[in-house]
């Protein structure tokens, strides 16, 4: 995840829009579960996986014209022709503007990792 945020903050510091594909669901057998994040700019994927294959790039797309448009969306995939195996997916806009909002949360980021180290000891 520190990577992800160090990847955004480099692209808006250079005035870049972003799209984060979250994977917020999945049922079944799916390459990647809920929690899977990908980082998609106007010219296809920065950072990260979603799984790979034909949803990955479908959602590259579709993460581009969030870029586009300027506006979050959710889009559902479904895998199979019953529609048994689903993936829901959320694409977030991000602007420049977002820049303080993203060092916030790596900031968070790395007061949790930090809190989560084992205390050194001394014997």
């Amino acid at each position: 995840m520190r990577i992800l945020f160090e990847t955004a903050t480099s692209h808006l510091k250079n005035n870049e829009d972003l799209a984060l594909v979250t994977v917020i669901a999945s049922s079944g057998a799916t390459p990647r579960g809920a929690g899977a994040h990908m980082l998609v700019g106007e010219s296809g994927r920065l950072y990260g996986t979603i799984g790979g294959g034909a949803v990955e790039h479908r959602s590259i797309k579709i993460a581009q014209k969030v870029i586009a448009e300027k506006a979050s969306r959710a889009h559902d995939f479904s895998l199979t022709k019953d529609d048994v195996q689903a993936l829901g997916m959320i694409c977030a806009y991000f602007s420049p503007i977002s820049l303080p909002r993203i060092k916030r949360c790596a900031r968070s980021l790395k007061r949790l990792q930090n809190a989560s180290r084992p205390e050194a000891t001394s014997g």
